[in-house]
């Protein structure tokens, strides 16, 4: 069974919880994992079996690498003076206490550069050239001294390099505060980047967003109804490895960078409790810590012509039929490669949600006349170079923009890998992009990151303007009375004027 908090201890005076207790439950108390191994493979016997002794030594253990200042981002949470595990077997009950060395607080990196900076009106993030992950992280502790943000460090990558994340919020009086209720009074929007980390643009328009809600007060009015969850990148690994080649060859698109440190995708196996890559652990975590409304994930393709050699002139082959890569071949401007939505009996109004953020997007993406200009191009040279193939070459516009619609919407999918699908009680819409930044640069990589950045705020706004009640009960248990509030969702399109409703405002 999973581990579970069964007390936390505060002292009068203290900032922060000095303990937390927690159960461990298991088969047994001895460790037979010696004789086991011989009957079952080891891995089913790491898997599905454990004893008290093994957890045990495991803590000591780990207590042992802190002290010594390793496996710092295990078991260890700021504000938090320790853990006491009680490990529960048939035979009995062991406890094993655990000490956090980060009590403190934040990371020391973000705190030590944040320390040192005063902002002074400047831009913060650049737009010039691709973010390096140390970049990032020094633009992060930056934005991590205005109150509106705090940065964490939320996992490391199979390499070992940290992946950050920030929560955007109204400024909080207090260190300690509800999640549960963060995300119950307002709407959540969670963006996650740089899955595939030579698609360089998301990083940096994630992470102007943020600069933009800190620093903007007409920005920082958002903030009064939406809560954002900013998640620069994902692939920390490959964007060490592509701006390291981007240093040789700037105008390739660097596809070496696209998957992670094994040569797989990041995200294969994020649903998995023990997957290969520990980052494919990041954005489920970040999604069960806020339980967002709306989840997105920006990509990129190249920026000129793609052809993969020896592919029948396909842009990049993964099976034994190359029409899906051909239709890559040339650019096609910024685009959405499928809109997907809910349509499930069970959830009536998804479906109109999503087709309401689609306007959204589109007013957005059309607002900026050069990436109008741009986009008008680029789907007008697709079509002539790919109309005498339909069949390869396929066309959706929206309002003037290439958004491919889903025919039919999805129902709700347990095994699915998107978070919409698996949970549309929680997520009601979630979408990607595609923008030619493969490799992008100069006035370039400023054009498609001002795409992306109209993209992250059309959701903000729809969030900020939709409709949301709050409800709230009470009932009598024993001789107590429970108190609760819930949102109901989704957040509805924002009404005509002059219909009354509660707006959810606080």
């Amino acid at each position: 069974r999973d581990p579970r908090i069964i007390s936390a201890l505060l002292r009068a005076g203290e900032e922060g919880v000095a303990r937390l207790g927690v159960l461990v439950k298991v088969g047994m108390r001895r460790d037979r994992r010696e004789k086991l191994v011989r009957v079952a493979p080891s891995e089913s016997v790491d898997r599905q079996i454990s004893s008290a002794e093994r957890v045990c030594r495991m803590l000591e253990f780990l207590g042992l690498l802190h002290e010594r200042g390793l496996y710092l981002d295990t078991l260890t949470y700021p504000h938090l003076g320790g853990m006491g595990f009680h490990i529960v077997s048939p035979e009995g009950e062991d406890l094993i206490e655990l000490e956090n060395p980060l009590r403190e607080g934040k990371g020391e990196k973000v705190q030590e550069e944040g320390g040192r900076y005063r902002y002074q009106g400047e831009r913060i993030v650049q737009w010039e050239r691709p973010i390096s992950p140390e970049e990032c992280l020094e633009i992060i502790s930056k934005l991590d001294t205005f109150p509106e943000v705090t940065a964490y460090r939320v996992g490391r990558s199979y390499l070992g390099r940290e992946i950050w994340a920030m929560d955007v919020m109204l400024p909080l009086k207090g260190r300690l505060w509800s999640q549960a209720k963060a995300s119950t009074y307002k709407p959540v929007l969670l963006i996650s980047g740089r899955q595939h980390a030579n698609e360089v643009s998301s990083t940096s328009h994630i992470l102007r967003l943020v600069e933009l809600l800190a620093t903007d007060p007409e920005y920082k009015k958002l903030l009064k109804r939406v809560n954002l969850v900013a998640h620069p990148i994902t692939n920390v690994d490959g964007a060490a490895l592509g701006c390291e080649l981007y240093k040789l060859t700037p105008h390739f698109m660097l596809h070496a960078a696209y998957l992670g440190a094994l040569g797989v995708d990041v995200s294969a196996d994020q649903w998995s409790r023990d997957p290969l890559y520990p980052e494919a652990k990041v954005r489920p975590k970040l999604w069960r810590t806020w339980l967002p409304d709306i989840f997105l994930n920006p990509h990129g393709y190249p920026s000129h012509e793609w052809v993969q050699l020896f592919a029948g002139y396909a842009a990049w082959t993964r099976s034994r039929l190359p029409r899906r890569g051909r239709s890559w071949w040339i650019p096609r401007g910024w685009f959405m490669p499928r809109l997907s939505y809910v349509e499930d009996p069970r959830f009536p109004r998804h479906k109109e949600v999503a087709l309401a953020i689609r306007d959204y997007i589109v007013e957005a993406i059309n607002s900026d006349p050069r990436v109008r200009a741009v986009n008008e191009r680029m789907y007008a040279r697709y079509r002539k170079y790919g109309s005498f193939d339909p069949e390869v070459y396929k066309e959706n516009l929206y309002r003037g923009v290439l958004i491919y619609t889903a025919l039919k919407g999805t129902r709700k999918t347990p095994a699915s890998r998107g978070f919409m699908a698996r949970h549309p009680e929680i997520t009601v819409f979630e979408a990607g992009t595609e923008a030619p930044d493969e490799t992008a640069s100069g006035p370039w990589l400023e054009l498609v990151c001002t795409a992306g950045l109209a993209f992250d705020l059309a959701h903000l706004r729809f969030l900020h303007d939709a409709q949301y009640e709050l409800k709230r009960s009470e009932r009598e248990m024993k001789d107590c009375v429970i108190l609760s509030v819930r949102r109901p969702r989704p957040v509805l399109p924002r009404r005509p004027p002059g219909t009354e409703g509660d707006r959810g405002s606080r």
